[in-house]
């Protein structure tokens, strides 16, 4: 679901996944993480060609009540996203990150950062994957940067403008 009505595709870290239904139809989803005691609201989406009013609200309302967090966190991509859904959920925003990158193919291939660090690489589309970075170290070929290599396959790289961080805080628990 999350991969074809979310504009950042699955997450695999979130345990907590729920959603609305229309006629036994899911329509709208929203996942979250808790990791060392920090709760993360992962993704938000609704298929295609729906509205649903008061969705967000009623999925987020019951993770509350069922995991009671003190705090909840969630990021915006200010390239892609308005966040307005974190205000009408009563989040504040705490911070804008820094850009981050990408790497772009013209047969719209697109990797994040962390897809292409050299321990990740060989997964990639048009490299071997039996040519991984811990075992060749050593070739020429690894002791390329990320960008070298990552321009070498056809790649380009593309930045964002950064994300802005929301900070959801339970007021009755702090009381």
């Amino acid at each position: 679901f999350y991969e074809k009505y979310h504009l950042q595709g699955k997450t695999s870290n979130s345990k907590y996944n729920y959603g609305l239904f229309f006629n036994e139809e899911l329509i709208s989803c929203m996942t979250f993480s808790i990791k060392k005691d920090i709760c993360t609201l992962s993704r938000f989406c609704t298929k295609s060609g729906y509205r649903v009013i008061g969705g967000a609200s009623k999925l987020f309302t019951y993770f509350i009540k069922q995991h009671n967090p003190q705090k909840i966190i969630s990021f915006s991509d200010i390239t892609k996203m308005s966040g307005k859904v974190y205000n009408k959920l009563g989040f504040k925003i705490e911070g804008i990150t820094a850009p981050s990158y990408w790497w772009v193919k013209r047969n719209n291939i697109v990797y994040w950062r962390r897809d292409c660090q050299k321990q990740y690489m060989h997964k990639l589309y048009g490299f071997d994957e039996d040519y991984k970075y811990k075992e060749h170290r050593d070739d020429t070929f690894w002791k390329q940067s990320e960008k070298e290599i990552m321009e070498s396959k056809g790649y380009l790289q593309i930045f964002d403008a950064g994300m802005k961080k929301y900070v959801w805080e339970n007021k009755e628990r702090n009381e």
